[in-house]
């Protein structure tokens, strides 16, 4: 009897040992104290990824010049084209650069028959791509001689203006506001070579739709006036953009 008792309190101990021996999660506080696992924040990084990308040059030019000549036994001609890769407006500019041609050489056409010839050149010259517009400047020459020795020969000059959002070819009329105004900067201003003068000025009769040329850069407001003679000459005047807001419609200021 004393031995199965004996034995009995043997076991039991040995019991109650092994169960203190083990930890519970509450023993080990890995639960409750435990911080979970660092992540590696990659907001920055895709912010940077993100402007570098916007911020990239597009390897599309925005334009384009195509090169057109006309030669026969009487013309020699060759003038560029302005394309912005636009179906439709570079069909616009196409036509403007054989009106232009037409312009300067008025009877091209016949010029043969009557024995005498002509050359005309017209290239780009400036390209301005602003947020608003296109806007560009053509430069060249034109002489026409005729079957009894007469001549005249002058400088080729002309622009283009593109609205951004439309595709339009735009005059002068679509950008100058007050001609008015425009006038009082071109004879009020100083110019190198002096200001135009009245009599130059007077050609252009906005009532008309008849403008001088324009340009725009970055910086300034360019408009070409003509001086017709036995040489055609152009003469450009540069009005800062600040000066010229006075004049100019709200959107190309």
């Amino acid at each position: 009897m004393k031995k199965r008792v004996a034995l009995t309190l043997a076991v039991l101990l040995l019991l109650l040992l092994a169960s203190c021996g083990k930890k519970t999660p509450a023993d080990t506080g890995d639960t409750q104290t435990s911080e979970p696992p660092a992540t590696a924040d990659t907001s920055a990084t895709t912010a940077s990824s993100t402007e570098t990308s916007a911020t990239s040059p597009d390897p599309t030019p925005e334009y384009d010049t195509v090169l057109r000549t006309l030669k026969s036994g009487a013309l020699d001609c060759a003038y560029d084209v302005l394309t912005v890769g636009d179906a439709e407006t570079d069909a616009s500019l196409y036509r403007l650069a054989d009106e232009m041609l037409s312009v300067y050489l008025p009877n091209a056409s016949s010029l043969e028959k009557e024995g005498g010839s002509a050359t005309y050149t017209a290239k780009l010259a400036d390209i301005y791509l602003g947020e608003t517009l296109i806007s560009a400047a053509f430069r060249g020459e034109y002489a026409i001689l005729t079957e009894d020795g007469g001549e005249s020969r002058g400088e080729v000059y002309y622009t283009v203006n593109i609205d951004r959002e439309s595709g339009k070819l735009m005059s002068a009329s679509d950008i100058v506001s007050d001609f008015d105004k425009l006038k009082a900067a071109l004879t009020g201003g100083k110019f190198t070579g002096g200001i135009p003068s009245d009599d130059l000025l007077a050609q252009y009769r906005p009532e008309y739709d008849i403008y001088p040329y324009v340009r725009f850069d970055g910086d300034n407001f360019y408009v070409n006036v003509t001086e017709t003679g036995v040489t055609e000459t152009n003469t450009e005047y540069s009005i800062p953009r600040t000066d010229a807001a006075d004049f100019l419609a709200a959107r190309y200021r």
